[in-house]
C-alpha cells in the first residue's frame, strides 16, 4: 500500500513539474517569441542545470541548502525569490485544500451552463420516454 501511495505521488510530481515547464516554454515562446530553436537550447540548459543540483542532492546537500542555493542564484539575477518561491504557509496543504472546498461550495454555474444542463436533462427525459 506504501509504495503504490508513494508511486502515485511521484506520478502526480511528475505530472506537475511537466506541466509547470511546459507554461514556462509557452510563455516565452507567446510572450518573447522562442521559436524551435531557443527553445531546445533552452531545455538543454535546463537539463545541464537539473542534473548539477541533482548531484548536490547525491552529495549530501539538504533538500532546505539547495533550495537556499536556488535563491541566491534567482538574486544575484536581480529577481525577488519569492517571485518564484512559495513560504510554507502559502503551499500548506490543508490551506489549499480549504480554498478549493470553499471555491466548489461557492461555484455558482452559470446562466448558459445551467441552460445547457437543462436542454441536456430534457433531451435525457425525451429519449427514456421513447424507449419507456
Amino acid at each position: 500500500m506504501t509504495e503504490r501511495a508513494e508511486e502515485t505521488m511521484y506520478d502526480y510530481t511528475v505530472r506537475a513539474c511537466e506541466t509547470n515547464n511546459a507554461f514556462f516554454i509557452l510563455a516565452l515562446n507567446q510572450e518573447f517569441n522562442f521559436g524551435k530553436k531557443r527553445l531546445k537550447k533552452l531545455i538543454a540548459k535546463y537539463n545541464e542545470i537539473s542534473l548539477m543540483y541533482r548531484d548536490n542532492i547525491r552529495d549530501g546537500f539538504s533538500d532546505e541548502e539547495i533550495r537556499n542555493m536556488l535563491k541566491k542564484a534567482i538574486s544575484e539575477i536581480g529577481l525577488d525569490p519569492e517571485q518564484v518561491f512559495t513560504d510554507k504557509e502559502q503551499r500548506s496543504f490543508r490551506k489549499v485544500k480549504a480554498e478549493k472546498r470553499a471555491f466548489e461550495k461557492n461555484n455558482v454555474p452559470s446562466f448558459a451552463e445551467a441552460s445547457e444542463v437543462a436542454k441536456k436533462l430534457q433531451l435525457m427525459k425525451s429519449l427514456l420516454n421513447e424507449t419507456g
